[in-house]
Protein backbone atom coordinates (compact mmCIF):
# COMPACT_ATOMS: atom_id res chain seq x y z
CA UNK A 1 0.00 0.00 0.00
CA UNK A 2 1.40 3.65 -0.96
CA UNK A 3 2.09 6.21 1.58
CA UNK A 4 -0.76 8.63 -0.09
CA UNK A 5 -3.46 5.16 -0.07
CA UNK A 6 -2.49 4.30 3.47
CA UNK A 7 -3.77 7.88 5.22
CA UNK A 8 -7.48 7.78 3.71
CA UNK A 9 -7.75 4.44 5.40
CA UNK A 10 -6.37 5.14 8.40
CA UNK A 11 -8.95 8.18 8.54
CA UNK A 12 -11.88 6.22 7.33
CA UNK A 13 -10.88 3.66 10.43
CA UNK A 14 -10.87 6.65 12.77
CA UNK A 15 -14.63 8.01 11.82
CA UNK A 16 -16.67 8.65 14.46
CA UNK A 17 -20.33 9.30 13.35
CA UNK A 18 -22.70 11.10 11.33
CA UNK A 19 -21.92 14.24 9.70
CA UNK A 20 -23.19 17.31 11.94
CA UNK A 21 -22.08 20.52 10.42
CA UNK A 22 -20.27 22.04 7.22
CA UNK A 23 -16.66 22.48 8.67
CA UNK A 24 -15.41 26.22 8.17
CA UNK A 25 -13.34 26.71 5.02
CA UNK A 26 -9.56 25.77 5.16
CA UNK A 27 -10.24 23.15 7.43
CA UNK A 28 -9.52 19.98 4.77
CA UNK A 29 -6.29 21.74 4.24
CA UNK A 30 -4.93 22.32 7.58
CA UNK A 31 -5.76 18.63 8.76
CA UNK A 32 -4.04 17.31 5.42
CA UNK A 33 -1.00 19.36 6.01
CA UNK A 34 -0.81 18.04 9.67
CA UNK A 35 -1.55 14.24 8.36
CA UNK A 36 1.26 14.67 6.03
CA UNK A 37 3.84 16.01 8.70
CA UNK A 38 3.10 12.73 11.27
CA UNK A 39 2.93 10.18 7.93
CA UNK A 40 5.90 7.81 7.72
CA UNK A 41 8.72 8.33 4.78
CA UNK A 42 8.26 5.65 3.69
CA UNK A 43 5.13 3.13 2.43
CA UNK A 44 3.40 1.44 5.54
CA UNK A 45 0.82 -1.18 6.16
CA UNK A 46 -1.43 -0.87 8.98
CA UNK A 47 -0.36 -2.85 11.80
CA UNK A 48 -0.17 -2.90 15.57
CA UNK A 49 2.01 0.21 17.06
CA UNK A 50 3.41 -0.46 20.62
CA UNK A 51 4.78 3.17 22.73
CA UNK A 52 6.20 3.01 26.33
CA UNK A 53 6.42 5.81 28.45
CA UNK A 54 8.37 7.16 31.28
CA UNK A 55 7.50 9.95 34.06
CA UNK A 56 5.74 11.22 36.97
CA UNK A 57 2.12 11.70 37.81
CA UNK A 58 1.05 13.76 40.05
CA UNK A 59 -2.97 13.60 39.69
CA UNK A 60 -3.72 13.43 43.57
CA UNK A 61 -2.57 17.17 43.65
CA UNK A 62 -5.37 17.79 41.47
CA UNK A 63 -8.52 15.93 43.12
CA UNK A 64 -7.06 15.17 46.40
CA UNK A 65 -5.30 18.03 47.55
CA UNK A 66 -6.98 20.48 50.48
CA UNK A 67 -4.41 23.01 49.07
CA UNK A 68 -3.60 23.88 45.81
CA UNK A 69 -0.38 23.72 44.52
CA UNK A 70 0.53 20.66 47.11
CA UNK A 71 2.95 18.21 45.22
CA UNK A 72 2.29 15.00 44.96
CA UNK A 73 4.68 13.83 42.78
CA UNK A 74 4.90 9.56 41.94
CA UNK A 75 6.43 7.56 38.98
CA UNK A 76 4.56 6.70 35.94
CA UNK A 77 4.72 3.89 33.56
CA UNK A 78 2.64 3.48 30.54
CA UNK A 79 2.56 1.03 27.94
CA UNK A 80 0.18 1.72 24.66
CA UNK A 81 -0.30 -1.38 21.85
CA UNK A 82 -2.80 -0.08 19.12
CA UNK A 83 -4.32 -0.80 15.87
CA UNK A 84 -5.44 2.23 14.25
CA UNK A 85 -6.90 0.72 11.05
CA UNK A 86 -9.08 -1.90 13.58
CA UNK A 87 -9.78 0.58 15.92
CA UNK A 88 -8.48 -1.47 19.15
CA UNK A 89 -5.77 -0.48 21.63
CA UNK A 90 -4.99 -1.56 25.05
CA UNK A 91 -3.04 1.19 27.69
CA UNK A 92 -1.45 -0.28 30.39
CA UNK A 93 -0.72 2.55 33.27
CA UNK A 94 1.02 2.30 35.97
CA UNK A 95 1.37 4.95 39.05
CA UNK A 96 3.20 4.45 41.69
CA UNK A 97 1.40 6.73 44.98
CA UNK A 98 3.20 8.95 46.99
CA UNK A 99 2.56 6.30 49.90
CA UNK A 100 4.35 3.31 47.94
CA UNK A 101 0.64 2.06 46.72
CA UNK A 102 0.85 1.11 43.48
CA UNK A 103 -2.14 1.72 40.85
CA UNK A 104 -2.30 -0.35 38.01
CA UNK A 105 -4.85 -0.23 35.66
CA UNK A 106 -5.11 -1.93 32.08
CA UNK A 107 -8.13 -0.56 29.22
CA UNK A 108 -8.89 -2.24 26.22
CA UNK A 109 -11.09 -1.02 23.51
CA UNK A 110 -12.36 -2.38 20.43
CA UNK A 111 -15.28 -1.14 17.95
CA UNK A 112 -18.38 -0.58 20.25
CA UNK A 113 -16.99 -2.36 23.43
CA UNK A 114 -14.14 -1.34 25.69
CA UNK A 115 -13.14 -2.01 29.71
CA UNK A 116 -11.03 -1.04 32.19
CA UNK A 117 -9.25 -3.16 34.99
CA UNK A 118 -7.51 -2.90 38.18
CA UNK A 119 -4.78 -5.11 37.87
CA UNK A 120 -4.57 -5.31 41.93
CA UNK A 121 -8.32 -6.07 41.95
CA UNK A 122 -9.51 -7.08 39.53
CA UNK A 123 -12.09 -4.66 39.13
CA UNK A 124 -13.94 -4.23 36.24
CA UNK A 125 -15.20 -1.61 34.66
CA UNK A 126 -17.02 -2.02 31.41
CA UNK A 127 -18.03 0.02 28.45
CA UNK A 128 -20.48 0.14 25.11
CA UNK A 129 -21.85 2.78 22.92
CA UNK A 130 -20.68 6.36 24.04
CA UNK A 131 -18.30 4.89 26.51
CA UNK A 132 -16.27 2.99 24.14
CA UNK A 133 -15.63 5.94 22.26
CA UNK A 134 -14.32 7.96 24.53
CA UNK A 135 -12.31 5.39 25.97
CA UNK A 136 -10.53 4.74 22.36
CA UNK A 137 -10.15 8.59 22.25
CA UNK A 138 -8.43 8.71 25.62
CA UNK A 139 -5.90 5.98 23.83
CA UNK A 140 -5.46 7.08 20.48
CA UNK A 141 -5.13 11.36 20.62
CA UNK A 142 -1.88 10.15 22.71
CA UNK A 143 -1.14 10.37 18.91
CA UNK A 144 -1.81 13.61 16.93
CA UNK A 145 -2.05 11.74 13.78
CA UNK A 146 -5.13 9.59 14.57
CA UNK A 147 -6.67 12.61 16.38
CA UNK A 148 -6.06 14.30 13.05
CA UNK A 149 -7.51 11.51 11.07
CA UNK A 150 -10.19 11.36 13.34
CA UNK A 151 -11.35 14.60 11.99
CA UNK A 152 -10.42 14.16 9.16
CA UNK A 153 -13.39 11.82 8.80
CA UNK A 154 -15.72 13.93 10.29
CA UNK A 155 -14.84 17.47 8.86
CA UNK A 156 -18.53 18.37 10.41
CA UNK A 157 -17.07 18.19 13.89
CA UNK A 158 -14.82 21.05 13.43
CA UNK A 159 -16.94 23.95 15.01
CA UNK A 160 -14.33 26.79 14.42
CA UNK A 161 -10.55 27.48 12.99
CA UNK A 162 -8.90 30.81 13.26
CA UNK A 163 -5.04 31.95 12.50
CA UNK A 164 -3.27 33.31 15.48
CA UNK A 165 0.52 34.40 15.73
CA UNK A 166 2.80 32.18 18.44
CA UNK A 167 6.22 33.77 19.45
CA UNK A 168 5.86 35.49 15.85
CA UNK A 169 4.88 32.43 13.62
CA UNK A 170 1.46 31.38 12.44
CA UNK A 171 -0.52 28.70 14.05
CA UNK A 172 -3.68 27.52 13.25
CA UNK A 173 -6.38 27.08 16.18
CA UNK A 174 -8.76 24.59 15.11
CA UNK A 175 -12.03 23.68 17.58
CA UNK A 176 -13.91 20.55 17.19
CA UNK A 177 -16.77 19.08 18.91
CA UNK A 178 -16.01 15.17 19.69
CA UNK A 179 -19.74 14.40 21.04
CA UNK A 180 -22.18 16.85 22.86
CA UNK A 181 -20.70 18.48 25.75
CA UNK A 182 -16.77 17.22 24.72
CA UNK A 183 -15.44 20.40 22.81
CA UNK A 184 -11.43 20.46 22.39
CA UNK A 185 -9.49 23.00 20.54
CA UNK A 186 -6.12 21.95 18.92
CA UNK A 187 -3.26 24.28 17.88
CA UNK A 188 -1.07 23.82 15.08
CA UNK A 189 1.61 25.04 13.31
CA UNK A 190 2.39 25.91 10.07
CA UNK A 191 4.50 22.38 9.23
CA UNK A 192 1.39 20.50 10.62
CA UNK A 193 2.99 19.61 14.24
CA UNK A 194 0.41 19.17 16.80
CA UNK A 195 1.54 22.14 19.57
CA UNK A 196 -1.71 21.10 22.07
CA UNK A 197 -4.61 20.13 22.76
CA UNK A 198 -6.76 21.58 25.67
CA UNK A 199 -10.45 21.75 26.61
CA UNK A 200 -12.82 22.68 29.68
CA UNK A 201 -13.55 20.41 32.54
CA UNK A 202 -15.96 19.78 35.38
CA UNK A 203 -13.75 19.36 38.73
CA UNK A 204 -13.90 19.98 42.47
CA UNK A 205 -13.19 23.63 42.43
CA UNK A 206 -15.12 24.73 39.21
CA UNK A 207 -14.78 24.61 35.66
CA UNK A 208 -10.70 23.67 35.03
CA UNK A 209 -9.26 24.36 31.86
CA UNK A 210 -7.10 20.95 31.25
CA UNK A 211 -4.26 21.19 28.44
CA UNK A 212 -2.19 18.65 26.90
CA UNK A 213 1.05 19.70 25.58
CA UNK A 214 3.08 17.76 23.14
CA UNK A 215 7.11 17.95 22.81
CA UNK A 216 8.34 18.11 19.88
CA UNK A 217 8.26 15.01 17.80
CA UNK A 218 10.96 12.16 16.59
CA UNK A 219 10.70 8.96 13.94
CA UNK A 220 9.30 6.06 14.81
CA UNK A 221 9.59 3.00 13.14
CA UNK A 222 6.62 1.78 11.00
CA UNK A 223 4.50 4.36 13.00
CA UNK A 224 6.27 8.04 11.15
CA UNK A 225 6.27 11.32 13.78
CA UNK A 226 4.86 10.81 17.36
CA UNK A 227 5.84 13.57 19.84
CA UNK A 228 8.75 12.49 22.17
CA UNK A 229 6.31 12.55 24.92
CA UNK A 230 3.53 14.95 26.55
CA UNK A 231 2.34 17.02 29.53
CA UNK A 232 -1.09 17.57 31.00
CA UNK A 233 -1.96 20.30 33.46
CA UNK A 234 -5.16 20.99 35.27
CA UNK A 235 -5.77 24.25 36.05
CA UNK A 236 -2.06 24.88 35.98
CA UNK A 237 -1.15 21.75 38.51
CA UNK A 238 0.90 19.20 36.19
CA UNK A 239 -1.07 16.14 36.81
CA UNK A 240 1.32 13.98 34.01
CA UNK A 241 4.56 13.94 32.48
CA UNK A 242 5.66 11.48 30.14
CA UNK A 243 8.53 10.47 28.03
CA UNK A 244 8.89 8.46 25.09
CA UNK A 245 10.76 5.86 25.54
CA UNK A 246 10.25 3.48 22.57
CA UNK A 247 7.61 3.70 19.75
CA UNK A 248 7.75 1.45 16.50
CA UNK A 249 5.91 -0.76 14.90
CA UNK A 250 5.26 -4.52 17.13
CA UNK A 251 5.51 -8.15 16.87
CA UNK A 252 3.22 -10.70 16.60
CA UNK A 253 3.09 -11.50 20.17
CA UNK A 254 1.60 -8.16 21.51
CA UNK A 255 -1.44 -8.98 19.69
CA UNK A 256 -2.50 -10.26 22.85
CA UNK A 257 -2.61 -7.16 24.54
CA UNK A 258 -5.62 -6.56 22.52
CA UNK A 259 -7.39 -9.60 22.98
CA UNK A 260 -10.56 -9.56 25.47
CA UNK A 261 -10.64 -12.46 28.15
CA UNK A 262 -12.97 -15.24 26.79
CA UNK A 263 -13.81 -15.95 30.39
CA UNK A 264 -14.36 -12.26 32.33
CA UNK A 265 -14.45 -13.51 35.87
CA UNK A 266 -13.30 -9.80 37.29
CA UNK A 267 -15.95 -8.26 39.58
CA UNK A 268 -17.98 -5.49 38.61
CA UNK A 269 -19.97 -2.58 40.75
CA UNK A 270 -22.81 -4.23 42.79
CA UNK A 271 -23.73 -0.46 43.27
CA UNK A 272 -24.42 -0.22 40.02
CA UNK A 273 -25.43 -3.33 38.63
CA UNK A 274 -28.87 -3.05 41.20
CA UNK A 275 -31.66 0.37 40.59
CA UNK A 276 -31.22 3.27 42.15
CA UNK A 277 -33.74 3.05 45.02
CA UNK A 278 -33.85 4.30 48.82
CA UNK A 279 -33.73 1.70 51.60
CA UNK A 280 -34.84 2.19 54.94
CA UNK A 281 -31.81 1.04 57.78
CA UNK A 282 -33.51 1.82 60.72
CA UNK A 283 -35.97 4.24 62.23
CA UNK A 284 -35.55 7.94 60.52
CA UNK A 285 -32.49 6.51 58.51
CA UNK A 286 -32.16 5.73 54.77
CA UNK A 287 -29.80 4.41 52.39
CA UNK A 288 -30.09 6.44 49.13
CA UNK A 289 -28.59 3.29 46.90
CA UNK A 290 -26.42 3.39 43.18
CA UNK A 291 -26.94 7.55 42.64
CA UNK A 292 -24.04 7.51 39.71
CA UNK A 293 -22.72 4.33 41.27
CA UNK A 294 -22.76 5.85 44.70
CA UNK A 295 -24.74 5.24 47.85
CA UNK A 296 -25.02 8.70 50.44
CA UNK A 297 -27.46 8.53 53.30
CA UNK A 298 -30.12 10.56 54.47
CA UNK A 299 -31.01 10.78 58.70
CA UNK A 300 -33.91 12.15 60.05
CA UNK A 301 -32.70 14.96 63.13
CA UNK A 302 -35.49 15.99 63.91
CA UNK A 303 -37.86 18.97 61.94
CA UNK A 304 -35.09 18.33 59.43
CA UNK A 305 -33.01 16.06 57.63
CA UNK A 306 -28.80 15.34 57.24
CA UNK A 307 -27.33 13.77 54.58
CA UNK A 308 -24.27 12.00 54.91
CA UNK A 309 -21.31 12.34 51.90
CA UNK A 310 -21.56 14.69 49.15
CA UNK A 311 -21.20 11.96 46.39
CA UNK A 312 -20.37 13.72 42.96
CA UNK A 313 -18.27 11.99 39.71
CA UNK A 314 -15.83 13.93 37.44
CA UNK A 315 -14.61 11.45 35.30
CA UNK A 316 -11.13 11.46 34.32
CA UNK A 317 -9.16 14.62 32.63
CA UNK A 318 -6.85 12.57 30.46
CA UNK A 319 -6.23 14.00 26.66
CA UNK A 320 -9.62 14.24 25.46
CA UNK A 321 -12.46 15.68 27.42
CA UNK A 322 -14.91 12.97 29.32
CA UNK A 323 -18.17 12.97 29.36
CA UNK A 324 -19.87 15.42 30.67
CA UNK A 325 -20.43 14.90 34.44
CA UNK A 326 -24.14 13.82 35.94
CA UNK A 327 -25.48 16.30 38.81
CA UNK A 328 -25.26 13.64 41.22
CA UNK A 329 -26.82 16.36 44.13
CA UNK A 330 -29.77 17.18 41.79
CA UNK A 331 -30.65 13.15 41.88
CA UNK A 332 -30.17 12.94 45.76
CA UNK A 333 -31.99 16.26 46.22
CA UNK A 334 -34.97 14.60 44.46
CA UNK A 335 -34.76 11.99 46.19
CA UNK A 336 -34.50 13.52 49.21
CA UNK A 337 -37.54 15.40 48.60
CA UNK A 338 -39.99 12.21 47.73
CA UNK A 339 -38.91 10.35 50.73
CA UNK A 340 -39.43 13.33 53.49
CA UNK A 341 -41.90 15.42 51.77
CA UNK A 342 -41.94 18.99 53.53
CA UNK A 343 -38.87 18.29 55.79
CA UNK A 344 -36.01 20.55 54.57
CA UNK A 345 -32.44 19.25 54.37
CA UNK A 346 -30.33 21.32 56.69
CA UNK A 347 -26.93 19.58 57.11
CA UNK A 348 -25.00 17.85 54.86
CA UNK A 349 -22.02 16.39 55.83
CA UNK A 350 -19.23 15.56 53.34
CA UNK A 351 -16.87 12.40 55.07
CA UNK A 352 -13.53 14.08 53.37
CA UNK A 353 -12.13 16.03 51.12
CA UNK A 354 -11.51 13.75 47.81
CA UNK A 355 -13.59 15.24 44.90
CA UNK A 356 -16.32 11.84 44.79
CA UNK A 357 -17.55 12.72 48.71
CA UNK A 358 -16.85 16.68 48.45
CA UNK A 359 -17.99 17.66 45.10
CA UNK A 360 -21.52 17.22 45.74
CA UNK A 361 -21.77 20.11 48.37
CA UNK A 362 -22.57 23.40 46.03
CA UNK A 363 -25.61 21.85 44.77
CA UNK A 364 -26.69 21.32 48.02
CA UNK A 365 -25.60 23.94 49.80
CA UNK A 366 -28.33 26.03 46.79
CA UNK A 367 -30.78 24.27 48.58
CA UNK A 368 -30.11 25.48 51.69
CA UNK A 369 -28.23 22.54 53.85
CA UNK A 370 -25.27 23.31 55.77
CA UNK A 371 -22.18 22.25 55.27
CA UNK A 372 -20.25 19.93 58.52
CA UNK A 373 -16.59 19.97 58.00
CA UNK A 374 -13.53 19.61 59.84
CA UNK A 375 -11.53 22.65 60.79
CA UNK A 376 -8.99 21.61 57.52
CA UNK A 377 -11.60 21.57 55.29
CA UNK A 378 -13.19 24.54 55.76
CA UNK A 379 -10.75 26.65 53.07
CA UNK A 380 -11.11 24.08 50.67
CA UNK A 381 -15.18 24.18 50.73
CA UNK A 382 -15.84 27.70 51.47
CA UNK A 383 -13.68 27.67 47.94
CA UNK A 384 -15.96 25.02 46.21
CA UNK A 385 -18.69 26.98 47.32
CA UNK A 386 -17.94 30.79 46.02
CA UNK A 387 -20.55 30.69 43.50
CA UNK A 388 -23.24 29.95 45.92
CA UNK A 389 -24.17 32.66 47.37
CA UNK A 390 -25.21 33.05 51.39
CA UNK A 391 -23.46 29.27 51.76
CA UNK A 392 -22.87 28.23 55.14
CA UNK A 393 -20.56 26.38 56.41
CA UNK A 394 -19.98 25.16 60.27
CA UNK A 395 -16.75 23.55 61.49
CA UNK A 396 -16.78 20.61 63.84
CA UNK A 397 -14.37 20.74 66.35
CA UNK A 398 -14.38 16.89 67.77
CA UNK A 399 -17.96 15.71 67.75
CA UNK A 400 -21.51 16.86 67.45
CA UNK A 401 -24.75 14.69 68.78
CA UNK A 402 -28.40 14.91 66.97
CA UNK A 403 -30.99 13.84 68.88
CA UNK A 404 -34.33 15.49 67.63
CA UNK A 405 -34.58 11.73 65.21
CA UNK A 406 -36.01 9.56 65.79
CA UNK A 407 -32.88 7.34 66.21
CA UNK A 408 -30.04 9.91 67.54
CA UNK A 409 -26.57 10.03 65.57
CA UNK A 410 -23.62 11.43 66.54
CA UNK A 411 -20.75 13.05 64.07
CA UNK A 412 -17.01 11.89 65.02
CA UNK A 413 -13.68 11.96 63.72
CA UNK A 414 -11.14 10.35 62.24
CA UNK A 415 -7.72 11.03 62.26
CA UNK A 416 -4.40 9.63 59.86
CA UNK A 417 -6.86 6.84 57.89
CA UNK A 418 -7.55 7.36 53.99
CA UNK A 419 -7.29 11.24 54.61
CA UNK A 420 -5.91 13.32 57.25
CA UNK A 421 -9.44 13.98 58.64
CA UNK A 422 -12.21 12.22 58.04
CA UNK A 423 -15.73 12.09 59.56
CA UNK A 424 -18.43 9.19 60.10
CA UNK A 425 -22.05 8.71 60.93
CA UNK A 426 -21.83 6.79 64.57
CA UNK A 427 -25.99 5.38 65.53
CA UNK A 428 -25.17 3.99 69.14
CA UNK A 429 -28.66 2.25 69.58
CA UNK A 430 -28.42 0.17 66.28
CA UNK A 431 -24.58 -0.20 67.04
CA UNK A 432 -24.19 1.45 63.35
CA UNK A 433 -22.06 3.22 61.40
CA UNK A 434 -21.98 5.14 58.14
CA UNK A 435 -18.32 5.52 56.52
CA UNK A 436 -16.69 5.62 53.17
CA UNK A 437 -13.64 4.43 52.11
CA UNK A 438 -12.53 3.30 55.59
CA UNK A 439 -13.94 -0.01 54.81
CA UNK A 440 -11.96 -0.23 51.09
CA UNK A 441 -8.70 -0.62 51.87
CA UNK A 442 -7.68 -3.23 54.46
CA UNK A 443 -4.51 -1.04 56.17
CA UNK A 444 -7.64 1.56 56.53
CA UNK A 445 -10.31 -1.63 58.07
CA UNK A 446 -7.34 -2.01 60.18
CA UNK A 447 -7.00 1.29 61.59
CA UNK A 448 -10.19 2.11 61.65
CA UNK A 449 -11.06 -0.77 64.14
CA UNK A 450 -8.04 0.35 65.97
CA UNK A 451 -10.07 4.06 66.19
CA UNK A 452 -12.90 2.28 67.52
CA UNK A 453 -11.70 0.52 69.89
CA UNK A 454 -9.51 3.42 71.60
CA UNK A 455 -13.21 5.22 71.07
CA UNK A 456 -14.83 2.59 73.04
CA UNK A 457 -17.64 2.52 70.37
CA UNK A 458 -19.14 -1.12 70.06
CA UNK A 459 -20.19 -0.93 66.07
CA UNK A 460 -21.57 -4.02 64.72
CA UNK A 461 -22.25 -2.66 61.27
CA UNK A 462 -20.29 -0.43 58.78
CA UNK A 463 -22.50 1.57 55.70
CA UNK A 464 -20.63 2.52 53.37
CA UNK A 465 -20.37 4.82 50.53
CA UNK A 466 -18.63 2.40 48.16
CA UNK A 467 -19.94 -0.77 49.05
CA UNK A 468 -23.49 -1.62 48.22
CA UNK A 469 -24.42 -4.09 51.50
CA UNK A 470 -23.47 -3.41 54.99
CA UNK A 471 -20.61 -5.13 56.82
CA UNK A 472 -19.98 -6.23 59.94
CA UNK A 473 -17.44 -5.92 62.74
CA UNK A 474 -17.30 -9.39 61.59
CA UNK A 475 -16.04 -9.29 58.24
CA UNK A 476 -13.89 -6.88 59.04
CA UNK A 477 -11.47 -8.70 61.18
CA UNK A 478 -11.94 -11.87 58.97
CA UNK A 479 -10.67 -9.90 56.10
CA UNK A 480 -7.50 -8.88 58.36
CA UNK A 481 -7.12 -12.47 59.82
CA UNK A 482 -4.19 -13.58 57.96
CA UNK A 483 -4.14 -17.28 59.92
CA UNK A 484 -1.29 -15.73 62.31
Amino acid sequence: MSRAAWLPVLAACCAVGPAMAAPPDGTADVLARAARFYQPPSPAEPGLWRLVWLGTSDLDAVDQARRPGLRLRTRAQDLLVIDPAGRRGALDTQRIGADGTPGLWQHQVAPGRGRSVNRKSSFTVDASGDAAQVLWERLAWRLPQLAVAQLQAAPDRVRSLRRVQDRGAPVDVLTAELSPGREVEIRIRSSGEVIDQAYVASRLRGPTRVVIRFKPSVAAPGIGKVPAGFEIDIGGTRSLALDLLDARRTPPGDEAWLTFPATDTGSRSTIAAAPRRVEPLFPGAWALRNFGGYNTFLVDVGGCLLLFDAIASFGSSDVVPPAPPTALSDLVLEAVRATVPGTPLSWVVPSHHHDDHLGGIAGLARAGATVLTTPGNVALVREVLRSVPGAKVETLRGSRTFRGGPTPVEIRQLQGLHADEMLFAWFPEQRAALTADVTDYLVEEKRFLQQLERAGLAVETIHAVHSARPATRADLEADLDFGN
